[in-house]
């Protein structure tokens, strides 16, 4: 399978595409399959491959519209020794023409998988902009996520409106409900207020309790259903389950309440749930006695579930200043 490279920076003449053409040129030289994807309007990546950009009857351009695909329209770079996906300026059409279509963002991503496993590498140079060809460049990017090999859950959500990848590991609320204001004691995570506009922003001179008292990340268990139907785990959701609160201690039989019913009811019990509002769910993982905790300052500690629950909410907050013993 391909290592899959995004190119980009939101300023112009910083060497995105002179970055991506000698990468692609030095990795064929090495013996490399390479696919250079040009997504930048401007087309400086083809010139650069020795592709002369006004006589290309297909381009990047029809493949994320989805009328070809990319085999149908990568070429060989001579000079380069290396296959390229080119563009020219027809380009700078296609964000107006995506505005409408269904999942815009990977519209690339999807087509990249018919030819991935051809390649070693794929090179994809970004237009100068946080635009929708940026975001469908960066989508087409694997970035790893790590799991917890003792969960059982479905971690591809390959069906529905929305697809993507869900995680065991969730940020830390503390004690506060989600979507409501935040208690004085905040988390490292919190919304201002309790609206999504504003996140709240954490330094390190925030953490006055200290870093070794303040929880940053934990265990939480992934849906079983591999639709958009239920929000555990789905962590790249503002609306998902991508944060724990320290409101229960981990593992409890009492229920996480989730908005709307979004959620599937199984009957595993390590994983109760409830619909409602406010919204707020325990730290859980499959581990015998307890999850597997980070601190802020970057330590890993198992977290046993007989935790007192004052305890619990004490290192949950990051400048309450509770005192409390290592129990």
């Amino acid at each position: 399978m391909a290592k899959i490279l995004a190119i980009t920076n939101q300023k112009g003449g910083v060497g995105k595409t002179t970055t991506s053409v000698n990468l692609a040129a030095s990795l064929a030289a090495a013996k490399r399959r390479v696919l250079l994807v040009d997504l930048d309007p401007q087309g400086n990546a083809t010139m650069g491959s020795g592709v002369d950009k006004g006589i290309l009857e297909h381009t990047v351009y029809q493949v994320l519209l989805g009328s070809k695909s990319i085999s149908e329209v990568r070429i060989v770079s001579t000079a380069g020794k290396y296959d390229l996906v080119p563009a020219n300026r027809e380009l700078a059409g296609a964000e107006i023409e995506m505005v409408d279509l269904a999942q815009r963002e990977t519209r690339f991503k999807e087509a990249l998988q018919e030819v991935e496993h051809q390649y070693d590498f794929i090179l994809i140079d970004c237009p100068p902009a946080l635009s929708l060809l940026t975001l469908n460049g960066l989508c087409g990017q694997k970035v790893p996520v790590y799991y917890c090999p003792s969960d059982s859950g479905q971690a591809e959500q390959n069906v529905g409106t929305y697809q993507r990848v869900r995680g065991n590991y969730v940020v830390n609320w503390g004690n506060a409900n989600y979507d409501t204001a935040p208690p004085a004691g905040l988390a490292p995570f919190y919304h201002v207020n309790g609206s999504r506009s504003t996140p709240g922003v954490t330094r390190m001179t925030s953490i006055t309790d200290g870093t070794s008292n303040t929880l940053l990340m934990s265990e939480y268990l992934m849906a079983k259903s591999a639709d958009d139907n239920d929000w555990r785990g789905d962590i790249h959701n503002d609306d998902g389950i991508f944060r724990f609160h320290t409101l229960l201690t981990p593992n409890t039989t009492a229920p996480d309440v989730i908005l709307n019913g979004w959620f599937q009811t199984t009957n595993d019990p390590a994983m109760p749930a409830t619909a409602g509002s406010p919204q707020y769910n325990a730290a859980r993982s499959r581990h015998t006695g307890g999850v597997n905790a980070a601190l802020c300052d970057g330590s890993v500690r198992f977290m046993r579930n007989s935790v007192p629950l004052q305890t619990w909410q004490a290192m949950g907050s990051m400048n309450g200043g509770e005192v409390f013993t290592n129990d």
